[in-house]
This record gives C-alpha cells, structure tokens and sequence, in this order.
C-alpha cells in the first residue's frame, strides 16, 4: 500500500516535471505523466470526435425509428383503403350486375296477367290493377301498379308470397291494409316493376327523331 509520505513525494515530482526534465525523471514518474497525457488525449477524442459522431448516431437511429413508424401506419392505411377500395368495387360491380340483369322493358301485361291468376288460385279478389306511368330514376327506370285487392288475412299472404316467387322483381310501396267484414281485408299497395334505362345516345336520338318528324 502506498503510504501518505510515497504519495506526497511523487505528487511533487509531478510538479517538477517539464519538457526539459522528463527524460530524466524517475520511471514512476514518467508513467503516470504518460497515463496523464493518454487520458487527454482520449478526452480530448471524446469531446472532438467520438460524442459528436455518438450523437449523430443516436440521431439517425431515432430518425430511423420514427421513419420505420411512420412507414408502417403509412403501409397499415394504405392497406386499409385499399380493402376499402376493393370492397367499394365490388359493391359497384354487383349493383351492376343487377342493373344489366333488369329487363329492357317491364311486361307490364304479363305482371297484371300473373296478379290475377295467382289471385284467382288464392281466392283473392282483385277489384283493380293500374298501370302507372313510367318514373325515372337515377340508374333504373320504375313502372307502378296500383293495385285493390279483398281477401282474408291467409289468402292475401299467400298471394302475395307466390307473386314474390314468380320470378319477376317486384318491389312494394303504399301498402295499406284494412278490415272490409269480419273475415275480409280490402288491401291497396302500390307494386314496383323495374326496367333498365334507355342508353342517353338512344333517347337523344329518338328526341332527335321526334323533333324532326314534328317539323
């Protein structure tokens, strides 16, 4: 162990040193000048070379981490609109499936002729059927049947189930339904038959036509 008086003697053989006189200080000396001079340096290192670059480093590290993040919420909506994207196409090509499987124009005839006669198997009687003009709407052109029938309650479900099942797309608006006796129910409902569009360049055309027939 190093005594107080050792530790004091070398502390003022560190004091006499200088450039001059290092070469022939004791060797004890000399390593701690040198294990000095080895510490500044590294110090020195440090300060000027190796913080600065640790900085830099940890600076593109927490740039890449917030760029990795970024990059996967980025990549997560991106998914996500376009399952959307493709949902929302999908739903397009549907409805448009349907609407190209509407007739060209509803037969409006046989639908009256197929009301009565499932009326008459269902002993439902049918007291009118009009034909509405045809309503125009966005993608698909309606035709309406007002229709009155009487029946009772059993008769006139059915009636209406087998008409559901008889292959033409009907809709049902209006309805009303009211008590006529004891055992009949008088029912007004509005019946919806679908058709597809006519082409703008065709109704244009026929405009056209009309107009020139006109002068």
């Amino acid at each position: 162990m190093v005594s107080k008086s050792e530790l004091l003697a070398l502390w003022q053989s560190l004091n006499q040193v200088n450039r001059h006189n290092i070469g022939t200080a004791p060797r004890q000396v000399q390593m701690v000048v040198m294990a000095l001079v080895v510490l500044a340096v590294l110090v020195f290192a440090w300060g000027l070379l190796i913080a600065p670059s640790y900085q830099r480093l940890n600076a593109a590290q927490s740039q890449e981490t917030t760029l990795i993040t970024q990059y996967q919420q980025t990549y997560q909506q991106a998914q996500a609109f376009e399952a959307s994207r493709l949902a929302m196409m999908d739903e397009q090509a549907k409805r448009q499936a349907k609407l190209d499987a509407l007739p060209k124009s509803a037969p409006m005839t046989q639908i009256v002729g197929l009301l009565n006669t499932k009326a008459q198997m269902q002993g439902v009687n049918i007291d009118s059927a009009t034909v509405q003009a045809v309503s125009e709407q966005t993608h698909f052109d309606e035709r309406a049947i007002q229709v009155v029938a009487t029946g009772s309650y059993h008769q006139l479900g059915q009636w209406l189930t087998d008409v559901a099942n008889s292959g033409y797309v009907l809709g049902l608006r209006d309805f009303d339904l009211r008590y006529e006796s004891s055992d009949r129910l008088r029912m007004s409902a509005m019946m919806i038959a679908y058709q597809a569009k006519k082409p703008e360049s065709t109704a244009a055309n026929s405009d056209t036509q009309g107009v020139a027939d006109g002068k």
